[in-house]
């Protein structure tokens, strides 16, 4: 039953989505909000089951609460633009530093990597970037990996 209405759900949130990026404006350039909607599309159709996808381009953003399994994740990030930072960290109470939470990447100014990230249960994503935009990939680690 979940998966027959996994499809239709996913169609419309695309359609909501594209609705949304077309009626926010902000572009005195109609290619570049055509361009966006696009990688956003793109984007979401490259998730796969179990996979945690975060963008964002705010400085500050908290995602979630997350439910993550045991076994693992393996945290794949990339920033755009040219310079910047970004700070990741899972936190059990969103805005709280408090056990038990893990700091993932802090301060880093790497372009692009990867990080284990070997923790269960459930947790708020906080993310602060001095970046353009950045994307984060929590994609379950398969057995023996």
């Amino acid at each position: 039953m979940i998966a027959s209405l996994r499809r239709p759900l996913q169609l419309c949130a695309l359609v909501l989505v594209t609705g949304l990026a077309g009626a926010c404006g902000g572009s005195s350039d109609d290619n570049d909000a055509d361009v966006d909607v696009d990688a956003l599309i793109e984007s979401l159709k490259s998730v796969k089951p179990g996979e945690i996808m975060i963008q964002g381009q705010r400085t500050e953003k908290f995602s979630g609460p997350y439910r993550l399994r045991k076994g693992g994740y393996l945290l794949r990030f990339q920033r755009e633009g040219v310079g910047g930072s970004l700070t990741v960290s899972l936190e059990s109470v969103r805005g709280s530093m408090r056990k038990p939470s893990q700091l993932l990447l802090d301060d880093s100014d790497e372009k692009a990597g990867q990080r284990s990230v070997n923790v269960s249960g459930t947790f708020y994503v906080h993310v602060q970037s001095s970046a353009d935009g950045y994307v984060l990939r929590f994609t379950p680690k398969r057995p023996g990996r």
